[in-house]
């Protein structure tokens, strides 16, 4: 019954919406006429396939994002399983999901750098984050020993991948340092220190 309610044949046909929704009854709410439904649906096949993937987040265990519960003026509510207004996972996942196409086009590579500051555990965290952004993050074990900042800073050595560089630099909230040099095998490196270890600082 789902993959026939799906199919183009009753969702462009305002008429087999609507009895759809009279059939779900207390189910479902919505302000919009069956004319505004069609109208929304039209526009939707009007999107261009891009091969853009769509996603569908529900409260599934596997997704691990949502959870729900029932209300008995709201009825139905699904929310972030971290908590209410706790977006962090699901935009973890999205982006991890949606990469940024210029960051995929320049593949910049990123080597993660602690000053004894940061644990294993977070030099890793850190270098997923970029990962999910489109970066190619991998922590280097060895501390950055030269003068040591009191805050996340990062080195960057090519000079082609522009975009990388400007958008690892709002990510990060810091301009490059070009005090210092890196040699090494990565376009960048970020020295890295915990955003509550650097408000301290």
């Amino acid at each position: 019954m789902e993959t026939k309610a799906l199919t183009a044949g009753v969702l462009t046909n305002p008429v087999k919406v609507n009895n759809i929704i009279d059939v779900l009854g207390s189910h479902i709410r919505t302000d919009l006429q069956p004319t505004e439904i069609k109208s929304v649906l039209d526009l939707a096949q009007q999107l261009p396939d891009n091969g853009i993937t769509t996603y569908v987040m529900d409260t599934s265990p596997e997704l691990g994002l949502l959870t729900a519960s029932t209300d008995t003026a709201a009825g139905y509510i699904s929310y972030p399983l971290l908590g209410l207004k706790n977006y962090t996972a699901i935009h973890s996942w999205f982006q991890k999901n949606n990469p940024d196409p210029l960051l995929i086009k320049e593949a910049p590579l990123v080597s993660v750098v602690g000053t004894g500051l940061a644990t294993p555990k977070q030099l890793a965290s850190f270098a997923q984050d970029l990962n999910n952004y489109g970066f190619t993050a991998t922590v280097d074990p060895i501390p950055y020993t030269e003068p040591s900042t009191a805050k996340t800073s990062f080195i960057a050595k090519s000079a082609n991948k522009q975009i990388s560089k400007q958008y690892l630099s709002s990510y990060l909230g810091v301009a490059p340092d070009t005090s210092a040099s890196y040699t090494g095998p990565a376009d960048f490196e970020v020295i890295y220190v915990p955003k509550a270890l650097s408000a301290t600082k």
